[in-house]
């Protein structure tokens, strides 16, 4: 094991976690950490879960949701296919992700060093930020990628209200959600399941407007809007 912002991660898989994992302790982390106590307790909101669930959009409608109402706010997407902004505000967005997915792939740097290692650091810095509200997406497989990431913020966000929504398409085969709820236990975050149904859903708008209907239900569920 490696420890990391004072909590302790296995590198039970890829030789690059164990890696990047050293390269971000030796006592940086800690360092960190005790920074990011001097700021005012922040709520994070991790949007989890398999691909087609709705965690980027759902992500994008809520950080608009958040801006519309003068909070202040942080957002990052940790997963190399994420879906910023930009996919949504542009009307080729999405196609152009689905290009950049593909060449990440046929380049074999999916889940490479360098990424992590920037996303750690991000991590890191959100931790330090003034800011009420901090906001994550991740998903795909329950990897060790995404273990590391997870072990991250909880490290680096100690002091916070961590609450984690994991997102599932309906008709999900039952044991996919299982083995992404036996990761966020392992992790030790505590989690609730929620099912979105995405049946005759098209279209850009299409896609907005339910995005925007799971972030309201989302929004409702956190402890303050202000």
């Amino acid at each position: 094991p490696v420890i990391i912002a004072g909590t302790e991660v296995e590198t039970d898989d890829a030789d690059k976690i164990e890696i990047v994992l050293k390269e971000n302790s030796d006592g940086d982390g800690d360092k960190g950490n005790k920074e990011g106590k001097e700021n005012d307790k922040k709520e994070v909101l991790i949007l989890a879960g398999l691909p087609k669930a709705g965690k980027s959009v759902s992500k994008y409608s809520l950080c608009k949701a958040l801006k519309s109402l003068g909070v202040s706010y942080l957002s990052e997407s940790l997963h190399p296919d994420a879906e910023g902004s930009w996919t949504f505000e542009s009307p080729k967005g999405q196609e152009i992700s689905r290009e950049l997915k593909s060449l990440l792939k046929d380049n074999g740097q999916f889940w490479s060093i360098e990424f992590i290692r920037e996303k750690l650091e991000t991590i890191k810095n959100m931790s330090n930020a003034k800011v009420d509200k901090v906001v994550f997406d991740l998903g795909g497989i329950p990897s060790a990628e995404n273990k590391l990431l997870l072990s991250a913020i909880k490290g680096w966000f100690k002091d916070s209200d961590i609450k984690v929504i994991l997102l599932a398409e309906k008709g999900t085969i039952v044991e996919e959600v299982e083995k992404w709820g036996e990761l966020l236990d392992l992790v030790g975050l505590e989690w609730e399941l929620k099912v979105t149904d995405w049946e005759g859903v098209s279209g850009r708008e299409q896609v907005l407007e339910k995005g925007s209907r799971i972030a309201g239900e989302i929004l409702n569920g956190l402890k303050e809007v202000r």
